[in-house]
């Protein structure tokens, strides 16, 4: 009887420790999968804020170069050239 129990309690044990292998690989796998996750974000995060940039710096330019043909064109219609 001893020998039964002994031998239940060894499967049991072994099938714990299994299970306990396959849920420490999993959580490694999940933590590896977050990892790359919060790596993508701040990424995408930096690309954003560079198309941020790069859009402010273009409706500078635009708003420049209206300045500059609209003084063309005031300067034209006096007959200068400028």
């Amino acid at each position: 009887m001893k020998d039964q129990i002994r031998e239940g309690t060894n499967l049991v044990l072994e099938e714990v420790d299994r299970v306990q292998i396959k849920l420490q690989n999993e959580l490694r796998k999940v933590r590896n999968d977050l990892a790359k996750i919060e790596v993508y974000y701040r990424i995408q995060k930096l690309e954003d804020s560079i198309t941020d940039l790069i859009l402010h710096s273009t409706d500078n330019i635009q708003e420049e170069l209206n300045d500059v043909f609209d003084r063309m064109k005031k300067c034209k219609l006096k007959g200068c050239y400028c």
